[in-house]
């Protein structure tokens, strides 16, 4: 194993994660659970999920900008993204998008496709299903009143099954104790504000017209 050597810092109020000794350039637009825990955070579990990548990329994982105004879309926060690539010039870049991430990263794609060489979207479609909407229903009142508990169950649950359920109470553990103390009023509201983006967030029209 070689030594990761780390970068952590914020770009057009953006924070991020880069590692990796390749020449070629991997940017992660991250899931919803970025407005609780952004990128900078939680370096360990992104280095761990992209170390077979890491040896040939050289990996930016971009957290979303805090402190959204209401009404935020996935278009802003594409064009966030935009802003971000240019200041940080990074030319085009192979984009991947996990969820939340992977419909913001459908309007960058389709808007500023000069920045895209590869799109890969993980665990993310056109729009939201009857499942993930029946989540964002309940998470999104769950917030306001400060549900975490019930929050980070479920979020757990949906994470780890299967043949991971040995780890749930450890995972559970874990997340409930970094909410307990991390979670801010700040935080809490682009937790909203992104879950209600996603809802709204609907690019079938978009999708034919992707060239990457």
């Amino acid at each position: 194993m070689f030594q990761q050597k780390i970068e952590k810092g914020q770009i057009e109020g953006c924070p991020y994660v880069r590692f990796g000794r390749g020449t070629e350039k991997i940017v992660v637009f991250p899931l919803i659970n970025d407005a609780l825990f952004s990128a900078s955070e939680v370096d360990w579990y992104f280095r761990n999920l992209f170390a077979g990548l890491s040896r040939d990329y050289r990996i930016d994982v971009i957290s979303r900008k805090r402190n959204l105004s209401l009404g935020y879309s996935t278009q802003d926060m594409a064009a966030d993204y935009a802003r971000v690539f240019e200041r940080a010039n990074f030319g085009a870049a192979h984009v991947i998008g996990i969820s939340l991430g992977g419909m913001v990263a459908q309007r960058f794609a389709h808007d500023y496709p000069h920045y895209v060489k590869r799109l890969v979207l993980v665990s993310s479609a056109q729009r939201m299903g009857p499942e993930g909407l029946n989540i964002a229903r309940r998470w999104i009142p769950w917030t306001k009143k400060g549900m975490w508990r019930e929050i980070y169950e479920e979020t757990v649950r949906i994470s780890f099954h299967k043949c991971y359920r040995f780890i749930l109470p450890f995972a559970e553990s874990v997340v409930a104790s970094y909410l307990r103390k991390n979670v801010t009023t700040e935080r809490a509201n682009d937790f909203i504000i992104a879950g209600q983006a996603g809802v709204l967030h609907d690019s079938t029209d978009l999708l034919a017209k992707l060239s990457v």
